[in-house]
């Protein structure tokens, strides 16, 4: 595919230099296979092949932008892209800063951790694993629904200010099941991420179902009082709540709009736990990383949260060229965003139902209907759905019907109690619109004290 696209940029680069055009060139070939689930049977099976391309033109301080869905090898049709972004520019209105277009460095291709097993993926390979996942647990009365989503990216950016060219490949799958009560309405849910086709473990999926199984069948339904209370937090749910700190928290352009609840006062300081470090960190593959960002600006470690003191913004090119300062490496479609780990041998589903307790506990493995209240002030909303768990301290087990937290992202990451010492991956890749894979590093659960239950449900 390299060689496609190199051939592409640099006939785009020669036309769009003989019409004296400053332009930027973005392709991206995505493979996606999906098969849903729905009613314990296939309710889809699709899969597509689709290339796109994306122009930049310059035009002393407007821009000029024109996206397109062709064939690799449909050179007409991308020269078509230029014009018509070329035309928009004339027209576009300036901004009030200067745009920089990068110089391209050359940089070795980035398809270090790409896997063929995945990209080739079949509908058999999926059903093999789901079945192994759920056998023997669909009985009577249960449903089955989810999906098994596998896929790969080719991308590359060029310019007409040198001839190199940025390569990005990497595949990515993704396994969501929900097993659903027809008649009492309650779902439980266990989900897998893997960057190599080898990592998947279907056996533990299987394990944790039937852990839940037997709560939600045969424990007590309750309704939670408000109130505050000690949570677990399980990945899916840590990595929902971290990922707003990507939006309203780390990011230096929400910062400079006043949307951002953490401020250029809080650097250096102990504004979170102790037991709290997150990076951006492209050197763990189950992230499906970017070596280098969009304008070739080499990646590396970048410390946003150690032990609990705030590091960094990052600052993405353009935020920069109207703000001021200098751009982190940020400008990519996804980060590789990675949570410490902490010393709590709590790993699994069921470590932490047979942990000892202090007192009772709420578990929440996912996060739902997830919303900002205030983005200055990082306050965020959200409601349980899948597998909840009240774990009382004498022992026994309990189902609540569904919850609303309503909580302060500041007070959520002050108060953790301890965190487990293993980590998971979390597919968060979109699978809408144009594919971008996407993982989070997260810890197994998370305990945190003082957590404010706001509403709380008579039924599920």
């Amino acid at each position: 595919m390299k060689e496609i696209f190199t051939k592409a940029a640099s006939e785009l680069r020669d036309f769009a230099r003989e019409r004296g055009i400053a332009a930027e060139f973005t392709f991206h070939r995505g493979l996606s296979k999906l098969v849903r689930f729905a009613n314990s049977g296939v309710s889809s099976n699709t899969s597509e092949d689709t290339f796109s391309l994306d122009v930049d033109v310059t035009l002393g301080r407007a821009k000029g932008s024109f996206s397109t869905t062709t064939s690799p090898k449909d050179l007409d049709r991308m020269k078509i892209a230029l014009l018509r972004a070329a035309e928009i520019a004339k027209y576009a209105v300036p901004v009030s800063f200067e745009r920089r277009m990068p110089l391209l460095p050359d940089r070795l291709p980035d398809d270090g951790n790409f896997d063929k097993r995945i990209e080739e993926m079949t509908t058999m390979d999926a059903l093999d694993l789901v079945g192994q996942a759920t056998d023997d647990l669909l009985e009577s009365g249960l449903s089955l629904a989810g999906m098994v989503s596998s896929g790969a990216i080719y991308e590359a950016k060029a310019n007409t200010l040198n001839n190199n060219l940025l390569y990005h490949a990497i595949a990515d799958a993704n396994i969501e099941l929900v097993i659903t009560n027809d008649k009492e309405k309650w779902e439980i849910q266990t989900s897998q991420s893997a960057v190599k086709h080898s990592q998947f473990a279907p056996e533990n999926m299987r394990e944790e179902f039937a852990l839940l199984l037997d709560c939600y069948k045969n424990c007590e339904r309750i309704s939670v009082p408000v109130g505050e209370y000690e949570v677990v937090f399980g990945r899916s749910a840590i990595s929902e709540l971290l990922n707003y700190f990507l939006w309203i928290g780390f990011n230096g352009r929400s910062l400079r709009q006043d949307m951002s609840f953490l401020k250029e006062e809080d650097l250096g300081k102990t504004v979170f736990s102790p037991l709290l470090s997150v990076y951006d960190d492209p050197s763990f593959a189950e992230t499906y990383p970017y070596a280098f960002d969009m304008n070739g600006m080499e990646r590396q470690s970048f410390p946003f949260i150690k032990e609990g003191v705030f590091q960094n913004f990052f600052w993405g090119k353009e935020t920069c060229e109207e703000f001021g300062g200098k751009p982190t490496g940020h400008d990519v479609p996804s980060m590789s965003i990675v949570i410490s780990c902490g010393n709590e041998p709590v790993n699994s589903l069921k470590d932490l139902l047979e942990a000892p307790r202090e007192k009772d506990i709420l578990y929440i493995p996912y996060m739902h209907y997830m919303g900002i209240v205030n983005a200055a002030k990082g306050i965020v909303t959200g409601s349980t759905r899948f597998g909840a768990l009240y774990l009382r301290k004498d022992g026994t087990v309990a189902v609540p019907y569904n919850f609303r937290l309503t909580a302060s992202l500041k007070d959520l990451f002050k108060n953790i109690k301890w965190i487990s010492q293993r980590r998971a991956a979390l597919n968060l890749t979109n699978l809408y619109g144009r594919r971008h894979p996407e993982a989070m590093l997260s810890p197994r659960f998370m305990c945190v004290e003082q957590v404010p239950v706001t509403l709380a449900n008579t039924s599920f």
